[in-house]
């Protein structure tokens, strides 16, 4: 059929023709499956991949393999190995258009996709001194996932006392990774919204443990009078609370 006028989200990156059919084919699912697939739309999309515990951590259910089985049957989703699924960049972008369309569910959706990845963040670290191999593979494997869980806290930090502790959370989690595969500029932009979130939840400690973590990255681009004055200030709070272990650090 043709196209209606009214279609076009995608802004000339599909055909209208396209839309429509993708729109035909979330119609034909049931409202529990339709649900599914546009929570699906938080996820990065294909090559990046994910497991069942991601999906089922988004779709907030247990057990819903029924539900992965029909979107791969349906050509929503596609396998990638044993136990791991990927979107197509197109399929990625009509869910979230979607998702987007009622802020409630995207906000539930993200906090999920958040929380879930912040969890896979802690696992993978404390992997780091047993098997530094599996560390880098499980964080690689992951790692535009983590970017997406990392992004959703800080858009929401300035107004969410929950999103401002993930971005604590994540920077305490994911210390080590970070470094490596960040640019210090990025580093250091990531480090100042974990040090204004802390400052929003009053958590001194970890103010002080991201002002060193600025210093360091304003160190690691030559801005050494910043790094100074930003490890003074981080001196200057560790007295405050006596903590002496912070303060010889």
């Amino acid at each position: 059929s043709k196209a209606p006028a009214d279609t076009g989200g995608f802004r000339g990156m599909v055909s209208p023709t396209v839309e429509v059919l993708l729109r035909t084919s979330y119609e034909r699912l049931d409202e529990t499956t339709r649900e599914a697939a546009r929570r699906l739309g938080i996820m990065a999309a294909k090559p990046s991949t994910f497991d069942v515990e991601a999906s089922e951590a988004v779709w907030g259910s247990a057990d819903s393999r029924e539900t992965m089985r029909t979107l791969v049957r349906r050509g929503l989703v596609e396998k990638a190995g044993v136990g791991s699924f990927m979107m197509h960049r197109v399929l990625s972008m009509f869910a979230k258009r979607l998702l987007g369309q009622d802020p409630a569910e995207m906000y539930d959706a993200g906090k999920r996709h958040s929380d879930h990845f912040l969890r896979v963040l802690k696992q993978a670290t404390e992997l780091y001194f047993e098997d530094a191999r599996r560390w880098a593979l499980m964080l690689g494997t992951n790692w535009e996932n983590l970017r997406r869980g990392w992004a959703w806290a800080v858009s929401y930090s300035g107004e969410d006392v929950d999103a401002a502790r993930l971005c604590v959370d994540y920077m305490d989690a994911g210390e080590r990774w970070f470094t490596l595969h960040l640019s210090p500029e990025e580093h250091a932009s990531w480090t100042r919204e974990a040090l204004e979130s802390a400052r929003l939840l009053d958590d001194i400690p970890a103010e002080a443990m991201n002002l060193i973590r600025l210093s360091n990255a304003y160190t690691r681009v030559g801005r050494y009078q910043e790094a100074r004055e930003v490890s003074e200030t981080a001196l200057e709070l560790y007295r405050q609370i006596g903590n002496k272990a912070g303060e010889g650090g």
